[in-house]
């Protein structure tokens, strides 16, 4: 696989149908926080310690296959109109705990992490601390292979993938 740019905007690979938690923002003053997904609130927040009759508060994986091998991976996070806060695991690695971002900011992160001896990454939302308001909100995940001294970004040319909206190559 080469390098990968998930929008996670209607793309397959949830555990269960995200398409309520989908949003769209389409006058932001930033483009990359126009889409984002809403993970369900933390089981240890307020809104499911005193649940409404229609809260979800059950725990949703987003899984990709990407083959075997070392892997940078990107995470772009934030919210055009709110204070959102992030906590994120890939492959039960815990890589953000309780990051704060502020309303109109993009927050990017960069890992490096083998995928799964199965050839996934699976990225779960899981709140450890100060868990009260807690919801991540993802606006996009890039993956790119690593080889030992390669640059993975200078390699790929952008090309749209068959599979939801999904790219190899080039940036969002």
């Amino acid at each position: 696989m080469e390098n990968s740019v998930i929008k996670l905007f209607k793309v397959k690979g949830w555990s269960r149908d995200m398409s309520d938690r989908m949003i769209l923002r389409p006058h932001s003053k930033i483009p990359d926080l126009e889409t984002h997904v809403a993970f369900p609130p933390s089981s240890l927040s307020r809104v499911c310690n005193k649940p409404a009759p229609d809260a979800v508060c059950e725990t949703v994986t987003w899984k990709v296959s990407v083959g075997n091998g070392n892997f940078k991976i990107k995470v772009y996070a934030g919210d055009p109109d709110a204070d959102s806060r992030l906590d994120l695991s890939v492959n039960g690695k815990i890589i953000v705990r309780n990051k704060k971002i502020d309303k109109g900011k993009m927050f990017i992160l960069e890992e490096k992490m083998e995928s799964s001896k199965e050839g996934f990454f699976s990225f779960m939302s899981e709140c450890h601390e100060d868990c009260e308001e807690a919801m991540s909100k993802l606006s996009a995940i890039e993956i790119f292979p690593i080889d030992d001294g390669d640059n993975p970004e200078e390699k790929t040319v952008e090309k749209e993938l068959p599979c939801g909206i999904a790219f190899q190559g080039g940036n969002i």
